[in-house]
């Protein structure tokens, strides 16, 4: 048992302040009733106030979020690192995705149960759908990658002109969903342009010494403002192969027809679209040719992704990609791991703790009930 909130208890001191006002309020109306007619105030009346101390205890102890500890055992796969680099550059906001048939229909979609609201496809109070952006297809295909996972170490890093870490390898997956929901968004998009190389550099200085099977996959549109920024890109996937035994995938998103890249305020309204320096407006297109070319050279495979996937099953391409490289790896051991997983107990308290100070009136009149009827058949008997 473990308690997130321990200085709720404090509350707890109150209590005792709280009978002393009881009881003097209770000699207070004994000594009126006395000299007002030598009427006797017993003290079990006091009791009908034991509902609301029991639960005002049971509400301080839902404050403190109090847990239990539960052994869990799940199968785990060691030996697998794979390190995630999601492309953040402006293009990544174009609206190009083919939304799933269930918007046209529905007026309020996330996916799946798992996913965050930031996949709503339609903003609130609004009749219009949004369409969704590169970047939240690859924020659904990066959940569903996570929802597969059995144990195999993940990391996350985002780049465009420049690449920045943001998650060690590790298995916590939870960790890894709570930045996907942070930093995937417009308001984390500033630098233009797309470097892939360097992102190729930095995922590959991000695996660690005691990884077996290393695993690098870039998620991204593809489109690169340099002319040799291809090339580049290209002989850094090769010499991560060759030389780190790194094996490269990618993932392409985005229409290859030219579009406009719009800019949406926080209600999910088009305020205008996005300029160059010189005024005029910035069209984007998907290049997944060029990120077949950087799987190829780097030892793996492409995969598109396509319209969203509206049902509660996992994205096909992910699917194949997870297939691809359990292929490729050898040897890989499945053994059993035990974990400890915490349960609340603050919902189970809340509702004790409002049934225990909304019932205190019922709890009264039954007592009183009782009461009587007693008085009642021990007057018969008598």
């Amino acid at each position: 048992m473990r308690f997130l909130y321990p200085f709720s208890f404090w509350l707890l001191s109150l209590l005792p302040f709280l009978w002393l006002c009881y009881i003097w309020s209770w000699n207070q109306k004994r000594k009126w009733l006395k000299d007002f007619g030598n009427i006797s105030w017993s003290w079990r009346r006091l009791r009908i106030h034991l509902p609301i101390s029991l639960g005002l205890i049971s509400s301080i102890l839902a404050l403190s979020r109090p847990q239990y500890a539960q052994q869990v055992t799940y199968l785990s796969r060691e030996g697998i690192d794979l390190v995630c680099g999601i492309d953040v550059s402006p293009s990544m906001l174009a609206e190009d995705v083919t939304p799933p048939k269930k918007a046209l229909i529905g007026s309020l979609w996330d996916g799946r149960k798992t996913y965050p609201s930031s996949f709503l496809l339609y903003p609130s109070g609004k009749e219009t759908p949004v369409l969704p952006n590169r970047l939240q297809r690859v924020k659904q295909a990066v959940y569903d990658l996570t929802q597969i996972l059995q144990g195999e170490r993940i990391a996350l890093f985002l780049f465009s002109s420049r690449s920045s870490k943001i998650l060690s390898l590790s298995s916590d997956y939870n960790s890894l969903r709570f930045y996907l929901d942070f930093y995937l968004d417009s308001y984390h998009i500033s630098a233009r342009g797309t470097d892939l190389k360097t992102a190729i550099n930095l995922g590959t200085s991000m695996f660690q010494e005691d990884s077996r099977y290393k695993v690098l996959v870039l998620f991204s549109d593809g489109e690169m403002e340099e002319e040799d920024a291809l090339k580049k890109a290209v002989e850094a996937s090769q010499s991560a192969w060759l030389n780190e035994k790194v094996r490269i995938y990618t993932f392409g998103v985005g229409s290859e027809q030219s579009v406009l890249i719009p800019i949406r305020n926080q209600q999910g309204e088009i305020g205008g679209y996005l300029k160059d320096g010189k005024g005029n407006f910035v069209r984007t297109q998907a290049s997944p040719a060029s990120l077949i070319q950087i799987a190829q050279a780097g030892g793996g495979q492409f995969y598109s992704l396509g319209a969203y996937s509206s049902d509660t099953s996992i994205d096909k391409a992910v699917l194949q990609f997870m297939e691809n490289v359990l292929a490729h790896a050898q040897d890989l051991k499945t053994i059993q791991k035990t974990r400890t997983e915490y349960r609340d107990l603050f919902p189970h308290l809340l509702l004790l703790a409002l049934g225990l100070l909304s019932g205190k009136s019922l709890i009264s009149e039954t007592l009183k009930l009782i009461t009587g009827t007693l008085k009642l058949i021990t007057g018969k008997r008598g």
